[in-house]
């Protein structure tokens, strides 16, 4: 094989066909990373600003059983929004970064089971780090899929040009395509009322 060849077979940035660029797989492990970052940040803010508040009794103090419902309310819209960021930044399939991600959450929040089956109440009740286990995967899904329908919507730019086309004919005189109310959809003996 020549040296031109392999050049052009394993420098080329715009060939993929060859191999999985190292920066695809990187920019998949950051849009994770980032999700779970997105997670991480915005549960320990919200904790410590209802810790600060008062609505959370001081570190070390066990919370009532309203309280944990309380977390569970906003560690919900919170793994919602790490997918959403994890799909998001994904440079392909946002829906399987986003449950990627779903995938890391279980596997932490399992481990939240085994510490307070282990550790005994003063972690709380078991029935919490079970219902992080079991939004896990939903919250993925509702993350990924409105990235994905996000990212589909900015990629149909010829529905923007159609209607921008269709209204620059209709201000320069010109019709648009049929509609019920138009001239050309109507018939002679049509009148609008």
């Amino acid at each position: 094989m020549s040296a031109l060849h392999t050049a052009a077979t394993y420098d080329d940035p715009a060939d993929t066909s060859v191999r999985p660029g190292p920066r695809r797989i990187w920019r998949s492990v950051g849009a994770v990373f980032a999700g779970l970052l997105t997670i991480v940040v915005l549960d320990n803010l919200i904790d410590a600003i209802l810790h600060g508040t008062g609505v959370y009794p001081p570190l070390g103090q066990p919370m009532a059983d309203g309280l944990f419902v309380l977390a569970l309310a906003y560690r919900t819209v919170d793994a919602i929004v790490g997918s959403y960021v994890a799909a998001s930044l994904a440079p392909n399939r946002p829906l399987r970064h986003a449950l990627s991600l779903g995938v890391i959450g279980i596997v932490l929040s399992s481990l939240g089971v085994l510490a307070t089956l282990t550790g005994g109440p003063e972690l709380g009740p078991l029935w919490y780090p079970l219902a992080l286990v079991a939004i896990c995967l939903p919250c993925t899904v509702i993350g990924g899929k409105l990235a994905a329908a996000k990212g589909a919507r900015a990629r149909r730019p010829g529905l923007t040009a159609r209607r921008a086309t269709i209204l620059s004919n209709v201000d320069a005189g010109g019709s648009s395509p049929a509609s019920p109310d138009s001239e050309a959809a109507r018939g002679p003996d049509d009148a609008l009322p």
